[in-house]
C-alpha cells in the first residue's frame, strides 16, 4: 500500500462542482495531525476550512491559492509514514477511481502469440458436425372406431343407415 495518500476536495454540498483555494494553513514539510485544518476553501455556498483525513507529513500541495478547484481532484499529498524514510515516487502507479470495474487500462492491449508451425496462410476453422435430423413427432395413440357389419337379415341398432330406414314417420 502506498505512503503518499493523495487527498482530494471533497463534496462540499450538494449540488456543487467546484471551490476556490482561499488559503492554504499548511507548508510542505510540516506534520499534520488527523482531523487538523489543512485548508480554506470558499464554494458558492460558504468558505470552509476541510480538515485533514490522515495524520503524517505534507508531501506536496497540489494547486496554488486562489485556484479553483474541481471536486474529486487531488488538492494535497500526505506521506502517512514519514519515518521510513524517502518515498519511492514510481513504486506505485496511481489508479483512476472508477464506480465499476478496475478502472482504465494503464498498458496497451497484447495479444497471443502465434502458433509456430511455419506456415503463414490463415488456419481454417475445423469442419462442423451437422446434427441429423430429429425424427418425426409420435401420434398421440386412440383406438380404432370398429364397425359393425351387419347382414340384412339381421338389424343393427347402431347403423346410421339401418336406424334411418327403420324409423317411423
Amino acid at each position: 500500500m502506498s505512503r503518499i495518500k493523495e487527498f482530494p476536495l471533497p463534496d462540499l454540498g450538494e449540488g456543487l462542482v467546484e471551490g476556490e483555494i482561499l488559503k492554504w494553513l499548511v507548508a510542505v514539510g510540516d506534520t499534520i495531525e488527523l482531523n487538523q485544518p489543512i485548508v480554506e476553501v470558499e464554494t458558492a455556498k460558504a468558505a470552509v476550512e476541510i480538515p485533514a483525513k490522515w495524520a503524517g507529513k505534507v508531501h506536496a500541495i497540489h494547486h496554488e491559492e486562489g485556484t479553483t478547484v474541481e471536486v474529486g481532484m487531488p488538492i494535497i499529498s500526505i506521506d502517512t509514514d514519514p519515518g521510513a524514510g524517502e518515498p519511492a515516487e514510481a513504486a506505485e502507479a496511481a489508479r483512476t477511481p472508477v464506480l465499476v470495474g478496475y478502472g482504465p487500462r494503464t498498458a496497451a492491449a497484447s495479444r497471443r502469440p502465434r502458433k509456430a508451425n511455419g506456415s503463414t496462410a490463415a488456419v481454417s476453422p475445423p469442419p462442423v458436425e451437422v446434427a441429423p435430423p430429429p425424427p418425426p413427432p409420435l401420434r398421440s395413440w386412440r383406438p380404432r372406431r370398429l364397425r359393425r357389419v351387419c347382414s340384412p337379415s339381421r338389424r343393427c341398432a347402431s347403423s346410421p343407415a339401418t336406424s334411418a330406414s327403420t324409423s317411423p314417420g
